[in-house]
């Protein structure tokens, strides 16, 4: 997880982290807040963004093979995801 960078608001921090972590750029996915996190033990605020891709787009990553899921697939599958199911979402 990064940090915002002095004066950047935090969707500018989203889309760059996007950028950096996957190569999907502003131009290719509408970012949209989705809700926060925060864990007061840590002094943590995390921000979540939601976006749809405008196209197909190939991605990478330097630390951990990306691979494009369903949106239908079981989020809730801890032997996949890691979070204690926290990722799942409900149609």
């Amino acid at each position: 997880m990064q940090t915002q960078q002095y004066g950047e608001d935090g969707v500018c921090a989203a889309y760059r982290e996007l950028w950096e972590e996957t190569g999907i750029a502003k131009e290719d996915i509408g970012l949209v807040h989705l809700m926060d996190f925060t864990y007061h033990l840590s002094d943590v605020r995390l921000e979540v963004y939601a976006g749809r891709l405008r196209s197909e787009v190939a991605v990478h990553g330097e630390e951990n093979e990306l691979e494009w899921i369903a949106v239908g697939h079981d989020f809730f599958d801890m032997a996949r995801f890691a979070g204690e199911g926290n990722i799942g979402a409900t149609s």
